[in-house]
């Protein structure tokens, strides 16, 4: 029998993979499906840098903000973007050998970073290399009057966001694929 916790998971999981279905297909049109793929690895150095960074300069209670965390992944993701195109561009390695090299690489990195710079925080390694679907129920917002997870509340956002901006640039998005 479903348990609404098992609901929330659900439905937070089917949010996630449409969100990451709607762009995932352009990807694959373009031939360039390893690049989700290789941002969602390559962002760990930039989690694991914000965190330290956070934590060391506004204490340790301020580590698990998410506004550092936020913006030390979209650092991460457009370093990896701009090495991968370099790579492609003046070393003349092909694009999907760019991409493994870089997101291996950064993901490396930040493996590293987690082992070596994060000590006697709470700061669970399984949780950030797998997720854990199963604390979905436990962190709940306030929505509308109605208290809902929060991963389902952000997950739903970036769906979407992802929905209006596919419907606005449809042409443009069916002509660059």
């Amino acid at each position: 029998m479903l348990t609404p916790e098992g609901a929330w998971m659900i439905a937070t999981a089917a949010a996630t993979n449409a969100a990451c279905a709607i762009v995932g297909c352009y990807l694959v049109l373009r031939r360039m499906s390893l690049m989700g793929d290789a941002l969602s690895h390559a962002v760990l150095p930039g989690l694991a840098l914000a965190f330290i960074a956070s934590g060391t300069m506004f204490g340790a209670e301020n580590a698990y903000a998410i506004g550092p965390l936020l913006v030390g992944a979209v650092l991460a993701g457009m370093l990896t973007s701009f090495l991968t195109q370099t790579l492609h561009q003046y070393a003349g390695v092909p694009a999907d050998a760019s991409m493994g090299v870089v997101f291996t690489s950064l993901f490396a990195l930040g493996v590293v970073l987690i082992k070596r710079g994060i000590q006697g925080v709470h700061f669970d390694v399984s949780c950030v290399y797998q997720g854990m679907r199963e604390f979905v129920p436990f962190d709940r917002w306030e929505v509308a009057g109605v208290e809902l997870p929060r991963a389902l509340v952000v997950t739903g956002g970036v769906l979407i966001i992802n929905a209006i901006v596919v419907c606005a640039f449809w042409k443009e998005l069916k002509l660059s694929s």
